[in-house]
């Protein structure tokens, strides 16, 4: 009997609070890549991909899964607390969800 394929395409929510911040995330898995998109109101306002991309978020993601990453995070992360706060939860998802992204 052959066994169906696994879902190519998947998606993955979760948040976090970091003071009266509440961060949402939402991953779009692919085939070989994922979107992550982080954002503290709903609204899509930027896109960055990573593999060799200025954005750290996504070339520290791309480096971490071997995967090409696109990010939308549209949370000033210009608040260093806060900034760690995010990459730390992500990580976190990363590592108790591996199959998730």
């Amino acid at each position: 009997m052959v066994e169906p394929p696994e879902p190519r395409l998947g998606t993955h929510s979760f948040s976090c609070r970091h003071q009266e911040t509440i961060v949402h995330f939402q991953v779009l898995r692919l085939a070989d890549s994922f979107l992550l998109w982080a954002a503290d109101a709903p609204c899509f306002k930027q896109l960055a991909a990573g593999l060799g991309a200025s954005d750290k978020l996504a070339a520290k993601l791309a480096q971490r899964t071997g995967k090409q990453v696109f990010v939308s995070c549209n949370v000033n992360l210009d608040d260093a607390a806060l900034r760690q706060a995010v990459e730390a939860r992500i990580v976190e998802e990363l590592k108790e969800h591996p199959d998730k992204f």
